[in-house]
């Protein structure tokens, strides 16, 4: 899983960052038994990468403020939502600590979770064939315009390729 950029907004951390603290928070995040904390002011500085084995565990994303040192807010995410091995990126809800059911702010994040090697190569060599292969039409479909603009003007066309040439 890499985490390939993160965003947050937060009244509680636009607070900290009235009052001129460097850093604003801190995220943990952890899957199957890793984690990697981020400090930051709001933005991943750098994607963030995890070894998922299972994708039965949900990741967990736990918010602490740098201001007080408590943590305030967390989100999960299952796994299963990026199965697909897309890129996907949405605005999430941080719920507050001590109530769950309401938010303290929101969290942009942008993930791939490539948990098969062979199926996502798969996957985007056979896209990047069919856009080649569009191309390739597009290029024989402006060719043939091409040849029915010379059409009327045959005896011209040795001229033109020789202007062309020296133009290019």
């Amino acid at each position: 899983l890499t985490i390939l950029d993160m965003k947050c907004s937060a009244p509680q951390f636009q607070e900290d960052k009235q009052e001129g603290h460097d850093t604003y928070f801190s995220a943990v995040v952890s899957c199957e038994g890793q984690s990697s904390k981020w400090k930051s002011s709001f933005s991943l500085p750098y994607p963030m990468s995890f070894r998922i084995k299972r994708g039965a565990d949900n990741l967990l994303i736990k918010f602490q403020s740098n201001h007080t040192n408590k943590q305030i807010g967390f989100l999960t995410i299952e796994m299963d939502a990026l199965r697909d091995q897309k890129v996907h990126e949405r605005w999430l809800p941080i719920l507050d600590i001590q109530d769950p059911k309401s938010h303290i702010g929101e969290i942009k994040l942008s993930m791939l979770w490539i948990h098969s090697n062979v199926r996502y190569l798969s996957t985007k060599v056979r896209e990047w064939s069919n856009l080649v292969d569009q191309h390739r039409r597009a290029l024989n479909d402006q060719q043939d315009k091409l040849k029915g603009l010379y059409q009327p003007f045959d005896k011209l066309k040795h001229v033109v390729d020789q202007h062309m040439a020296t133009v290019l």
